[in-house]
């Protein structure tokens, strides 16, 4: 499994609204994540503009965490940012609805 999360400009933990993330099967994620730019951040929680705080979401972030298997995509543990997707799209592509 992965996680998605959505975070805000900021200091960790105060710019992650919510800090279980939402699950998602890692082979589902890959597949619904081709062609999109996918960049490694590290394997600590990442902080986005920590002196300047956002009220809202504007970062895509994925996690695979350490007890998952390697993907094609998501190679190795850690946080991974999705820069060209807004929270609403990945929402869309990620999760969507039936």
């Amino acid at each position: 499994m992965a996680k998605v999360y959505y975070l805000k400009d900021g200091s960790y933990p105060q710019n992650m609204p919510d800090p279980f993330g939402r699950r998602i099967v890692l082979t589902e994620l890959e597949r619904r994540l081709q062609g999109q730019d996918v960049r490694y951040l590290s394997t600590l929680p990442p902080e986005f503009n920590p002196e300047q705080p956002s009220p809202s979401v504007q970062h895509v972030v994925v996690e695979l965490e350490m007890d998952e298997p390697p993907g094609q995509i998501l190679t190795k543990t850690g946080y991974y940012l999705l820069p060209q997707l807004s929270p609403n799209e990945a929402e869309a592509l990620l999760f969507p609805q039936a």
